[in-house]
């Protein structure tokens, strides 16, 4: 194992999830750790774990964004313990959301976190560094700031930032012996990610977790202590040839993700060729199925039961992704008045609560229920919260928004998108959150859908 004995270093953000994973493997390394965070419940666990074990370590209340607070966080660490040589800048915030859903104080708070954390952490630290005849920065990158992630538009801008500071620094204090890298994690499982289902999918966190950990091809999410590994070495001597990198652990996420959708033409060789004829994938290419209809898709309703869609061939659809806690959640009335009206000519409203904006649907299956029966006597089928945009949207979303309907497609926006579906199952029209379902242009689209 890689060691830092007799060295001194400061782990922003270091109280919990990766950071705590670091602040622990590098106290078992012999350094001394100066844990700075804003949770002080949590770094004083964190403390007391790498205390136990009988190595040194203190903390310090810093936000990172607060250049009087970083100022007297790093004279705190460098009065405990003399001296300091590695800063490792893993203090940080996610955002989800695209350049016109994120509003203005969101991304500004990612990149006051994010991006000038990092610089005034370096400010304050750097000096320390040189005066000491060299050291190590370790910056918490992601991959977020090399591949395009769907609504994570603050967030891959702030990561990207990190990735060209970690270039820069390299370059300009090389002279100095100070090393600049950079580890970028795909999907890690800490507490963070334990909160963020809890909230938003408490009636299927399992499912969820499940949905999530299967994104990365080796079918689970990084340990906290897998990242801290890659950090020890390279914080460590053992890297000295190392600097001006940043490094990817993803599970093979950026390189082997779409390995599944890719036929394995050894095996089709074996497929006897009249098979292979009456199939279409000899000289004609590989026709790779994707669904073409809502019918083709499996659910699950607000009580938990599984439902085929293809239940409802022969109807006329409206799908709808709902919320309780929204502007547009008035909407209900009109909705529930268009199922009555046209319910007996083969309409059906389909409500699929998802909590991907502003936090609108916080609540449980049978939450949500309760107050759509009690409030807006809603009586259309109702279906279990699931996620619409984003790494966890639902199949049946990613099918309405996808290429497969051209003229439709793109990213649902906000709460209540309204989805006309024909009697065949394929999309007609898409409504936006501002078309009240009694709009006349929407009455007008269902009664054709449904007099067709």
């Amino acid at each position: 194992m890689s060691e830092l004995v007799n060295k001194t270093a400061i782990i922003t953000g270091g109280g919990s999830g990766i950071g705590r994973a670091i602040s622990e493997s590098f106290a078992a390394a012999g350094a001394a750790v100066a844990i700075f965070d804003l949770d002080e419940a949590a770094a004083e666990d964190t403390l007391a774990a790498i205390r136990g074990a009988r190595a040194s370590a203190i903390f310090c209340r810093c936000d990172v964004s607060d250049h009087d607070s970083v100022t007297a966080a790093v004279t705190a660490a460098k009065g405990a313990f003399c001296k300091i040589d590695i800063l490792v800048n893993n203090a940080g915030i996610a955002n989800i959301g695209t350049a016109t859903s994120t509003n203005e104080s969101d991304f500004d708070l990612v990149m006051r976190v994010n991006v000038k954390g990092v610089y005034l952490c370096l400010q304050a630290v750097l000096p320390e560094l040189i005066a000491a005849g060299g050291g190590v920065v370790l910056n918490m990158s992601s991959i977020a700031a090399i591949t395009g992630l769907k609504d994570r538009f603050a967030y891959s801008a702030s990561k990207g930032a990190v990735n060209t500071m970690t270039l820069s620094l390299a370059a300009d204090y090389l002279k100095d012996n100070i090393r600049c890298n950079a580890i970028c994690p795909a999907r890690v499982h800490t507490p963070f990610v334990d909160g963020y289902l809890a909230r938003n999918y408490p009636d299927n966190r399992d499912e969820m977790f499940a949905k999530l950990s299967a994104v990365q091809p080796v079918g689970r999410m990084a340990r906290p202590d897998e990242i801290a590994k890659l950090a020890l070495y390279l914080c460590s001597d053992d890297a000295s040839y190392i600097t001006g990198q940043s490094f990817n652990i993803d599970g093979g996420y950026l390189n082997l993700r779409n390995l599944n959708s890719i036929p394995n033409v050894y095996h089709l060789m074996k497929i006897p060729l009249s098979y292979l004829l009456t199939a279409g994938l000899l000289f004609a290419g590989i026709n790779l199925k994707a669904e073409d209809s809502v019918h083709e898709f499996k659910v699950k309703n607000i009580e938990g039961k599984d439902v085929d869609l293809s239940e409802y061939k022969g109807k006329v659809l409206l799908i709808v992704n709902v919320a309780s806690q929204c502007g547009a959640t008035k909407q209900y009335d009109p909705l529930q008045a268009l199922y009555k009206k046209y319910e007996d000519k083969g309409l059906v409203i389909l409500g699929f609560p998802a909590n991907n904006f502003g936090g609108q649907e916080p609540g449980s299956d049978k939450e949500i229920a309760e107050f759509c029966s009690s409030k807006y006597s809603v009586d259309f089928p109702m279906f279990s919260k699931v996620s619409v945009k984003g790494d966890d949207k639902a199949p049946l979303f990613t099918y309405l928004t996808g290429a497969g309907n051209p003229d439709k497609q793109g990213d649902i926006g906000w709460n209540f998108e309204k989805f006309l579906v024909g009697k065949d199952g394929k999309l007609i029209r898409r409504f936006a959150t501002k078309i009240d379902p009694a709009d006349e242009d929407l009455v007008a689209a269902v009664e054709t859908a449904l007099a067709q």
